[in-house]
């Protein structure tokens, strides 16, 4: 972390994207998670997925979504 160790959780942005674009993930993370591209991709054709970039200082250190749940809606 930064020296602050400010930590900061906001929408994704289009401006965002190149940041994301290198962010790097371990072998082992994308056993488990895809790469914030594919997120973001999902999300833009989702519109019940919210891009969430958390920044600290100007550093992306995570990237997810959450998504929206109507009442009524089953798995």
């Amino acid at each position: 972390m930064t020296n602050n160790d400010t930590i900061m959780l906001r929408h994704y942005v289009p401006q965002d994207y190149s940041m994301l674009e290198a962010f790097q993930l371990s072998e082992s993370d994308l056993k488990f998670v895809k790469t914030p591209e594919e997120n973001i991709t999902a999300a833009m054709s989702d519109n019940e997925r919210y891009p969430i970039v958390v920044m600290d200082g100007r550093q992306c250190v995570a990237f997810f979504y959450i998504t929206s749940w109507k009442r009524g809606r089953t798995i």
